[in-house]
């Protein structure tokens, strides 16, 4: 049995290193299973160290956490120094993104101790600075920034493939540290690190982080089509990073039914798979269901139609959302729809359903008893964006508005197609006489 153990935990790594991190985590808890099936004690610290680097790069720090704490209470019992050291070093690390930095900076005292008495030094030793600069700044205490990160940059590591990375995720860290600290000079040295590293070893996680970093500095220059050129190459990454998760969740099922037969291994993969399928089926800006779970539940209209004596099928979209964008940048327009999610979120239930239908347009559909629940409800939705709390980046109040149209069925619902045709004609009605309009169309 610690043979199958060890295979998980190698299928676990290999796919951290490929940097699909789900999958990471299903094979971890594959190994933790069989190792507490058959109390294998010796594994647990491995293992345990091991599931915390994926949600470490999931941004479960919580959880990260956790599983480093339990790695440390079993690492004793394993006689290894070097990996106690190790799993300090990441705890200190965490505990600094929790914002627990007196718990952090007391475990880094003890890293850096613990570096001292090992035969042979950590390879992060030369990390330590970083993390112990963020803590002290927390802290309130005096950090020479500029300084540590001439002195990391220069570091044999940033030219060496094999620890691109180790020093990758650091990079991106100070990277935004130098940022938020006025270093532009400094910052844009390590932006081009990261380029210099993505060209060569390509990773979706990073190709994300400089498509947003670019368009955030193309905005502060003042340059939309430039800002708006990474928005796009933004858009396809989160695409392309949805089909993987999808993929994940394949081969998950897959590896379930060939490999692991055991019933709560079988209930921890549904769990991730959910996990994907959500992800993958929410609007990552508005965090409400997006086109493809459109795709999916628009089969489910003609029931929903025969719900109540009437079915509605809407189009709701903002008012001159390209002035916003143009006057005052992306992020105050994605803002605008952003509050516009956050608002429509408090409507979705079972049988009312919202979506975001691209741009800035949302597709809403429900069943009401009446003409008058279908207007009063849409009026509701106008009204409710219209008091959107948006702002400028100088702190200006930007007032908002949006046109309904929609379409209103009396048992005579055909189909989607047919539906979207007349919330089109309506949307479209609505908009040529002016903003703030409603508009319904009887089908």
């Amino acid at each position: 049995m610690p043979l199958y153990i060890d295979c998980f935990g190698l299928l676990g790594t290999i796919q951290f290193y490929k940097k699909r991190y789900h999958l990471s985590v299903y094979y971890g808890q594959q190994a933790l299973s069989l190792a507490e099936e058959k109390k294998c004690v010796e594994k647990y610290s491995e293992i345990y160290s091991n599931l915390s680097a994926p949600y470490h790069e999931l941004k479960e720090d919580e959880r990260c956490l956790l599983y480093l704490d339990k790695a440390l209470a079993y690492v004793d019992k394993s006689s290894n120094p070097p990996s106690k050291l190790s799993i300090l070093y990441h705890r200190s690390g965490t505990l600094a993104s929790l914002g627990l930095y007196p718990e952090a900076k007391e475990a880094m005292l003890e890293v850096k101790k613990m570096a001292k008495e090992v035969p042979v030094p950590p390879f992060f030793e030369d990390f330590l600075p970083l993390c112990e600069g963020e803590i002290d700044l927390a802290l309130h205490q005096a950090v020479d920034f500029h300084g540590i990160a001439q002195k990391f940059l220069a570091n044999p590591y940033q030219n060496t493939p094999d620890y691109y990375n180790y020093v990758l995720d650091e990079d991106i860290y100070l990277y935004d540290l130098l940022r938020k600290n006025g270093l532009k000079e400094d910052a844009a040295l390590y932006l081009a690190q990261i380029e210099k590293i993505q060209a060569s070893a390509p990773s979706l996680a990073t190709g994300i982080f400089l498509a947003k970093s670019k368009a955030s500095l193309a905005e502060e220059k003042g340059d939309a089509l430039e800002a708006g050129k990474h928005y796009a190459e933004l858009a396809r990454l989160y695409e392309e990073q949805n089909e993987g998760y999808n993929e994940d969740f394949e081969e998950i099922t897959k590896l379930h039914f060939d490999l692991v037969r055991l019933t709560n291994a079988y209930q921890k993969a549904q769990k991730m798979a959910r996990h994907f399928q959500e992800e993958s089926d929410t609007d990552a800006l508005t965090g409400i269901p997006n086109r493809r779970a459109l795709e999916k539940e628009k089969k489910r209209f003609p029931l929903l139609a025969k719900k109540e004596a009437y079915f509605a099928l809407a189009l709701l979209d903002y008012d001159h959302l390209k002035f916003i964008n143009d006057g005052y940048g992306y992020q105050v327009g994605d803002n605008a729809l952003r509050l516009g999610g956050q608002f429509f979120k408090n409507f979705l239930a079972p049988d009312l359903r919202i979506f975001r239908y691209g741009g800035d347009e949302f597709l809403f559909t429900l069943p009401v008893k009446d003409p008058e629940a279908a207007k009063a409800y849409f009026a509701k939705i106008q009204k409710g964006v219209e008091g959107l709390d948006l702002h400028s980046a100088e702190g200006d109040q930007i007032l908002l508005s949006c046109c309904i149209g929609y379409g209103l069925y009396q048992g005579n619902y055909q189909s989607f197609a047919l539906a979207l045709k007349a919330a089109n004609e309506a949307i479209h009605a609505a908009k040529k006489t002016g903003r703030g309009n409603i508009v319904s169309i009887v089908g």
